[in-house]
C-alpha cells in the first residue's frame, strides 16, 4: 500500500522555508496564504516586482468582503537573488510559461537534491 498518496507536501518542513519562485500576482496570492497558514515564505520575483514591493508594500485584495490583507514595505521577503532557494524545504514555481526555463536555471544550482519543487 502506497502511504504517500495521503502525505501533504508541507509534511516534513520542520520550519524551512517555502520559496514562491515566480511571485506575481499568482505567486503573492499563494505565498500570502502559506504565510496566513503560519509557513515561513520567501518570494523570488522579478526586479520590477521586487522593487514595487519593497517601496510601497502589498496589498492583498479578494473579490468577495473579506477585508485585505495589508503589508508594509519590508515586512515580506522579496528578492531577486535565486540563492534564497539554497536552504528551502520546498520550491513553488509560479512563473509564466515564458520565463520558467530562464528561472529554472537559474535556481538549479542552489536546489539540494531532495529539495521538493512543485
Amino acid at each position: 500500500m502506497n502511504n504517500n498518496r495521503n502525505r501533504n507536501v508541507t509534511d516534513g518542513l520542520n520550519g524551512q522555508r517555502i520559496v514562491i519562485a515566480g511571485a506575481g500576482a499568482i505567486g503573492s496570492y499563494l505565498g500570502i496564504q502559506l504565510l496566513k497558514a503560519g509557513f515561513r515564505v520567501a518570494f523570488l520575483g522579478s526586479e520590477r516586482v521586487v522593487q514595487a514591493v519593497q517601496r510601497n508594500g502589498l496589498v492583498l485584495e479578494y473579490p468577495d468582503a473579506t477585508a485585505p490583507d495589508r503589508f508594509r514595505a519590508g515586512e515580506l521577503a522579496f528578492t531577486t537573488d535565486a540563492g534564497c532557494c539554497a536552504d528551502a524545504g520546498l520550491v513553488i514555481v509560479t512563473a509564466k510559461s515564458q520565463v520558467t526555463s530562464v528561472l529554472s536555471r537559474q535556481i538549479r544550482p542552489y536546489l539540494l537534491a531532495d529539495t521538493p519543487l512543485l
